[in-house]
């Protein structure tokens, strides 16, 4: 299953992209995807960059929306 940082990461063009438009390093990025176990966020963007790539998306006509940051067991 995939996680929404998972999702959104492909839909924004990959880890190298969205660390460019979150202006954030990748090593960051990729720690998203990581359990938490693993020094990760578990599957979620932090809150932070929410805006930023939803602005992004939304200027690139990329169908992102606010509740795609979060699982479908929360909507």
């Amino acid at each position: 299953m995939k996680t929404p940082a998972d999702k959104i990461i492909g839909l924004l063009g990959g880890k190298k992209a969205v660390s460019y438009i979150c202006r954030t390093c990748l090593s960051s990025v990729y720690r998203w995807t990581y359990p938490k176990k693993r020094g990760g966020t578990g599957g979620y963007i932090p809150s932070r960059y929410h805006v930023r790539l939803l602005i992004y998306a939304r200027s690139k006509g990329i169908p992102l929306e606010a509740a795609d940051f979060f699982p479908k067991r929360l909507r």
